[in-house]
């Protein structure tokens, strides 16, 4: 036992050798756990050969990817640097829509200048030209002789600007195919596999690439809005720039930036047209329900650098840009320094300046209007410019082909030097009646007095005709049982189409006994005649005759009298009063005529149309009838009219709650330049008989004026401004463009509120006389150069408000938007209907904006400096 136990423990070697039943036990089990061991050294080796392999796998990969991914780093940085290199020539998006000036070629130049030095690919200069005069092709860019150079590349390398649409940029999901100012560059490099080659494994080609262009600093367009943020996008979530219709937008110059998306609710409409700049938008891609794809040829309804739908069609489909949210724009407000509000601006100084009641008068801001039928109040009437024909020529029958198409001035409803003979103008009104010869079947019975007030009439000379050709005469005779009798007959006088200078006023007229019928007697009763000079029904100081003044005969006499200066303020309300008187009383009882009458006025300054003051309104009208257009002129600098002490010139407030309203009539124009309209947040949208209305074929016509100088450039553009053009003539021309308007603000400024400044000095009073005359000179209007001019300024109910108002709605059937400078609405969402046939120039930041333009395009033309802004990386973006 003892023996079994210490073989057991350390056998020696005589215990292999036992014979007995239980050393044979022992021995078999000895050979099997040998055997057993054996086998699993051989199961261990063969798995670390297979795990080896794995190790040296993962490893050849591990080392291969991290080279291939060094390699995509550098090919990566290498597209990068050369696609910004190429977008710098760019830099100027007001030209960065074409290819015109040599520019693609100068981009494509510069990248490749960038790829022959990050590649050492050592080309010369003039291989380099040769390769910047075309878009590599859809493979690459071949080898081959360029310049007398034989070039071998060892990458296949692509450079294109606008980027092309075939695979190799399509294919890895850019985006902007066909954008001008965007430069695409690719290179593709074979690349070994280090250790992975011995497990058969073979790699893809790396590449880096790269699109670049330029991001706009400053927009012709900005919509503020943005969905799901209080206040929302039109209230409904609608798209925050919408073009409905067969129409749409051209931007001549300048860019489009959202902070919502665009959309195009017509596709087979022009959509947006951007001449020389691009649409940028925070979110929203293109589709049926925002704006067509890019496309060459172009389709209609989406983003072009053309017209769509010109003949020949060369235009192309743009895509958008993405932008981060951009900020509202804090303008200073005009009204904020105004404080005070009163007719005289009684209480006002240097440091509380005044806008007036309007009209003069009102204790709150009151009602202007003109009208094409009351001769009190006589609207001008709109004319198109055109230097080859003197004559007004209506604005609304113009068509693009036309000289002076676009253009449109105010004038008086008479041309040329204006006459100083005020005629009847009206039907006579006195007791009894009085008959005409020859009849007038529509009452008119001023028309006998003087047929036509352009040519002389016979009746008006020293010897009067006789018989007379027309007059009109009493229905009966003259006298009563009882003695004497009396009966008058006034007509009203039209008013002067100029401004009368001080001095006096002549009286004619041609008067003659008749038989009590139309025929003219010499015989009978004594009958005298006497007249009166009325202004406002009131007899004139001075201007009447005597009451038995002339005895009357059969043969038509011309009688006058003189009335002194100073005597008449208001020459547009005068009237002559006729008086016929008899003493007795039989059967010879006669009547009397009267064949001719005028006041002469002193000397007219030139005919003028109606001359708006600036000040705090409550609605301007323009009327206008089947026959009739009018128009009116806003004077910023009172010229005909006044400014007040220590009123800003230049500022058109409107106001006073309901009803307040800019209210043009069909075809009228209101037309200013050098100013600035202010909205009152209470300041009502287009609804009913509020908001600002505008008839078929009218337009608002506001800072449209260009001064040439010397370099063509004005302040508040860099621009050249073109020939001098001046829509509110009779005024005298601005010194600087109209642009400028009256209020400007620091385009400079970045954040807070952006101060602001006025273009004309304010009004200060002589203090001895209290005399503003000084005030009025037109020479005056000084703007700051840097500032950019605001035509539009709807006041915000707070900067950040919970509501949002749709103030500036300008509806109407082909109605015009003119104006030049800012559209500030910065919370108010803007619609536009209609059409016009003008460029409205400036910038326009609201809050959201919908145009309407039937089969239309509304032009906008963005004067202003474009920074050199730095070319930026358009993609590859994380999506990619």
């Amino acid at each position: 036992m003892h023996q079994e136990l210490a073989c057991g423990r350390t056998p020696p070697t005589h215990c292999s050798d036992s014979t007995t039943e239980e050393g044979q036990t022992n021995q078999t089990a000895s050979s099997a756990r040998v055997g057993t061991h054996t086998r699993g050294r051989g199961q261990v080796l063969v798995l670390f050969s297979l795990l080896l392999l794995v190790l040296l796998g993962a490893s050849a990969v591990a080392i291969d990817y991290a080279t291939w991914l060094l390699t995509d780093r550098d090919l990566q940085n290498v597209s990068d640097h050369a696609a910004l290199a190429g977008a710098s020539q760019f830099r100027d998006p007001s030209t960065a829509n074409d290819c015109s000036g040599n520019k693609c070629n100068l981009a494509r130049h510069l990248a490749w200048t960038a790829l022959n030095q990050d590649l050492d690919l050592g080309l010369t200069p003039g291989v380099i030209g040769a390769l910047a005069l075309a878009d590599s092709p859809a493979g690459g860019q071949p080898d081959g002789t360029y310049d007398g150079v034989a070039v071998d590349f060892e990458e296949t390398i692509w450079v294109s600007t606008p980027p092309p649409s075939y695979a190799a940029y399509r294919g890895i999901g850019g985006q902007f195919p066909f954008n001008h100012g965007v430069v695409f560059v690719r290179v593709d490099r074979e690349v070994p596999s280090f250790l992975g080659g011995a497990l058969g494994i073979t790699p893809q080609p790396r590449h880096g690439w790269a699109t670049a262009g330029i991001q706009s600093t400053d927009f012709a367009m900005q919509i503020f809005c943005t969905t799901a943020v209080d206040p929302s996008c039109g209230g409904s979530g609608q798209a925050a720039l919408v073009i409905d219709g067969g129409g749409g937008i051209r931007l001549i110059r300048g860019s489009i930036a959202s902070n919502e998306s665009l959309k195009v609710t017509q596709q087979g409409g022009r959509g947006v047209i951007l001449e020389n700049g691009d649409m940028f938008v925070v979110r929203g891609v293109c589709g049926p329900s925002s704006w067509n794809c890019a496309a060459i040829p172009t389709v209609t309804g989406g983003i072009a650098d053309d017209d769509p739908t010109a003949i020949p069609n060369n235009a192309h489909n743009k895509s958008a840009f993405y932008i981060p949210p951009q900020p509202v724009a804090q303008f200073a407000s005009p009204d904020d320094i105004t404080p005070v509000h009163h007719t005289d601006c009684t209480g006002a100084n240097a440091s509380n300046l005044c806008l007036p009641w309007r009209p003069a008068g009102s204790t709150q801001p009151g009602d202007w209007f003109c009208s094409v039928t009351d001769l009190n109040n006589l609207c001008g009437e709109p004319c198109a410019y055109v230097p080859a024909a003197p004559l007004c020529v209506d604005p609304g029958t113009l068509t693009s082909a036309d000289p002076g198409y676009g253009t449109v001035r105010c004038e008086a409803r008479v041309g040329g030097t204006p006459s100083r003979h005020l005629v009847a103008w009206g039907d006579g009104t006195g007791a009894n009646g009085f008959d005409e010869t020859p009849g007038q079947s529509n009452g008119e019975d001023w028309k006998v007095l003087d047929d036509d007030p352009t040519v002389p009439d016979p009746d008006a000379g020293t010897t009067p005709a006789n018989p007379p050709s027309d007059y009109v005469h009493m229905s009966g005779t003259l006298g009563a049982s009882g003695g004497a009798a009396t009966q008058s007959v006034t007509y009203s006088l039209r008013p002067p189409f100029g401004i009368p200078q001080v001095n006096s006023t002549t009286v004619r007229y041609v008067a003659f006994k008749t038989d009590g019928s139309a025929a003219r007697s010499d015989d009978g009763n004594v009958i005298s005649v006497s007249a009166t000079l009325l202004q406002g029904g009131v007899a004139v100081p001075g201007g009447s005759e005597p009451a038995d003044a002339h005895i009357l005969s059969g043969t038509p006499t011309r009688y006058e009298f003189t009335v002194p200066a100073g005597q008449i303020s208001n020459y547009t309300a005068l009237s002559i009063r006729f008086t016929f008187h008899t003493v007795t009383d039989n059967g010879l009882r006669r009547g009397a005529g009267i064949s001719w009458a005028e006041a002469e006025t002193p000397s007219l300054d030139p005919a003028l149309p109606p001359m708006i003051p600036p000040g705090y309104y409550h609605s301007i009208t323009i009327e206008a009838d089947a026959t009739h257009h009018g128009c009116a002129i806003m004077d910023p600098s009172a010229v005909y009219s006044g400014l007040k002490g220590y009123q800003l010139p230049g500022i058109y407030r409107f106001g006073g709650a309901a009803g307040a309203k800019i209210d043009l009539g069909v075809g009228s124009y209101l037309i200013g330049d050098g100013v600035t309209l202010t909205f009152d947040d209470d300041f009502p949208d287009a609804t009913g008989s509020a908001g600002i209305l505008l008839g078929t074929g009218s337009a608002l016509v506001l800072n449209t004026a260009v001064t040439a100088n010397s370099a063509g450039v004005t302040p508040c553009t860099p621009h050249a401004e073109g020939p001098a053009y001046n829509p509110s003539t009779p005024l005298i021309p601005l010194l600087y463009s109209a642009l400028c308007a009256s209020w400007g603000v620091d385009a400079a400024a970045t954040s807070g509120i952006r101060a602001g400044a006025n273009a004309w000095p304010v009004c200060v009073p002589d203090l001895s006389t209290g005399d503003t005359t000084t005030c009025r000179n037109r020479n005056l209007y000084n703007p700051t150069a840097d500032y950019r001019g605001i035509t539009f300024y709807f006041t915000p109910p707070a900067w950040n408000p919970s509501s949002i108002q749709n103030r500036y709605e300008m509806q109407g059937t082909d109605a015009g938007i003119a104006f030049r400078g800012v559209l500030y609405a910065p919370y108010d969402d803007v619609r536009i209907s209609g059409r016009n046939g003008f460029n409205t120039v400036g910038q326009v930041l609201v809050w959201t904006a919908k145009f309407n333009g039937g089969a239309a395009t509304i032009d906008l033309d963005y004067p202003y400096d474009f920074t050199p802004s730095s070319p930026y990386l358009l993609e590859p973006t994380v999506d990619h």
